[in-house]
């Protein structure tokens, strides 16, 4: 993500602004700080798991739906990811 903002900086001002108003925010309310940060130790790597899902389904080139245990994993994973975005919306 990091990478993501350096090579495509906000140029809205206004997202600019709501970012910074977020940071200060957490700079400036350490109890809120400390929750978020609680909350965001037990959520997985959400990048990871989605580049995990991504190589899975690029390199079964088969043309029929097989599901083996490789792939009830990555659906298990996938429905983690969900849940866990369905976490991070309602903490924002």
């Amino acid at each position: 993500m990091l990478k993501r903002w350096t090579v495509s900086p906000l140029q809205d001002c206004d997202s600019i602004n709501n970012r910074l108003n977020a940071v200060e925010e957490l700079v400036n309310n350490k109890n809120l700080r400390k929750d978020i940060q609680k909350r965001l130790i037990g959520l997985p790597d959400i990048e990871r798991i989605l580049t995990k899902i991504y190589t899975y389904s690029v390199r079964t080139k088969s043309k029929f739906f097989w599901i083996d245990a490789q792939a009830m994993h990555r659906l298990d994973e996938f429905y983690g990811l969900v849940e866990t975005l369905k976490e991070i919306i309602q903490m924002l």
